[in-house]
Parts: structure tokens; C-alpha cells; sequence
């Protein structure tokens, strides 16, 4: 396995151990990815979501979803980070809106992929 795999793995495995991002199926419904981040959320000490009326039907599933959760937490100054990892899952978390240039910068410099909305 190259190296950077093993750095990628290696900083979900942790970031997930301490509930500061999760991983959500590519099937899941935005009613099931904001169960999911306010785990995040909580650990932060930030207000937890709530269902958002505009998030679309319960049993819409797909890539759109992640683009409904961001509108819904960017009112809120926050933004969603994907760690671009292979896979059928979407690994997630949650930063404050105005750090997400300068945490993709350090990603970047350190060999980590991100996408922030």
C-alpha cells in the first residue's frame, strides 16, 4: 500500500475514533447524514441540526444529498469537508465556513485531498 494511503487511512481512522467525522453510504438519506453529523457536531460543543424542511424527500439518496447538507450549515457558518478517499462511502466532517481555504492549503501540502463545499 503506498504511503499516503496509509497517511489517508490513518487520519480518518483517528478522526473518526474521536467522532470528528463520519462516514455515510452512498445510500443514505439527509435525514440519516444529519443523525451522523451532529456526532460531529456535539463532540465540536456546536448546536446540533435539526431536519431541514428543504433537504428533499426522506428516501432521496445520492451525491445531491451532500450538497443539501451544505446548504443547510452554511447559514449556520459552517461548511462540510469530504476526505476524498476510494470507496462507496463518503468519509464527512464538519469546520467553521471562513477556515476552509486554509485547511484545504494544509491539505494539500501534506498529500491529503479534501473537497469543501
Amino acid at each position: 500500500m503506498p504511503a499516503q494511503e496509509l497517511r489517508d487511512l490513518a487520519l480518518l481512522d483517528a478522526l473518526l475514533t474521536e467522532d470528528l467525522a463520519v462516514e455515510c453510504d452512498w445510500q443514505e438519506t439527509a435525514g440519516e447524514m444529519i443523525a451522523s453529523l451532529n456526532y460531529v457536531l456535539a463532540r465540536q460543543g456546536r448546536p446540533l441540526l435539526s431536519e431541514a424542511p428543504d433537504l428533499g424527500a426522506d428516501d432521496e439518496i445520492g451525491p445531491e444529498q451532500l450538497d443539501l447538507m451544505q446548504d443547510t450549515l452554511e447559514p449556520l457558518g459552517l461548511a462540510l469537508v469530504q476526505f476524498s478517499l476510494d470507496g462507496d462511502s463518503y468519509p464527512l466532517g464538519v469546520v467553521a465556513l471562513d477556515q476552509t481555504e486554509e485547511l484545504a492549503k494544509r491539505a494539500q501540502q501534506l498529500g491529503f485531498k479534501l473537497h469543501t463545499w
